[in-house]
Formats: structure tokens, C-alpha cells, sequence
């Protein structure tokens, strides 16, 4: 994934009384009245706004539309870094490891990568 147009990444803690499924049609509302447009793509493209559910309190929930956690979540920097800014002691609950573990496990092999170009 890249993009040659600077982005922000930002993770936010949230309280709600939505279900799952209900905010994340919150959520698609939102991004509609700033503007993006779903489109048919496969694959990454550059988009106005992407408003993403990464955990849910320890729900392990697999849907046609809607993963929690976030689908590839523990294979993903730039959002584990700032979530785990927020809490850093967060638990995976599909398989009880700390989310820390993974951020260790990117930034030591990211440390491999840079060594050997």
C-alpha cells in the first residue's frame, strides 16, 4: 500500500451504545456526507476519508462487510502505533496475545529489511 498524497492516520477510543453493525453504518453515513465514493476497486486507492472499526470491547466477529478486529490489524504499523499510543497493554482477542508483541515483531523485521539494503 502507498500513495504518492499525504494522509494522516489517527485512531480514536470510542464510547457508544451501537452495535456493530450499527455504527458501522454510522460510519459509511459519515463518510458519505464528506464525500467519499465507494467504488467497485480491488485492491488499495487513495480515498477522501476511511473511518475503520480496528477492535470492538474483545468481540471476534467475521461478517460479509463488517471484521473485528479489523481484518490484517496485527500486520498493519500505521494503525497498531497509534492504537496502541491510546492503551499499550490491549489484548488480541482472537488469540490473547498483546497487540505490543505484534508492533515488536514489524518494527524488528522492518529493522532486518533496512539492514540488509
Amino acid at each position: 500500500m502507498s500513495s504518492e498524497n499525504l494522509f494522516f492516520n489517527q485512531v480514536l477510543e470510542i464510547e457508544t451504545d451501537l452495535g456493530p453493525q450499527e455504527l458501522l453504518s454510522t460510519i459509511l453515513s459519515i463518510e458519505k456526507d464528506i464525500g467519499r465514493q465507494r467504488g467497485e476497486s480491488v485492491g488499495y486507492e487513495d480515498r477522501l476519508i476511511d473511518i475503520d472499526i480496528l477492535l470492538y470491547r474483545d468481540l471476534i466477529l467475521t461478517s460479509e462487510n463488517l471484521n473485528i478486529p479489523q481484518k490484517n490489524l496485527e500486520l498493519r504499523a500505521f494503525a497498531l502505533k497509534p492504537l496502541l499510543d491510546i492503551n499499550p497493554d490491549l489484548i488480541d482477542p482472537r488469540t490473547q496475545l498483546p497487540f505490543a508483541g505484534y508492533m515488536k515483531a514489524l518494527s524488528d523485521n522492518l529493522a532486518q529489511i533496512k539492514k540488509y539494503k
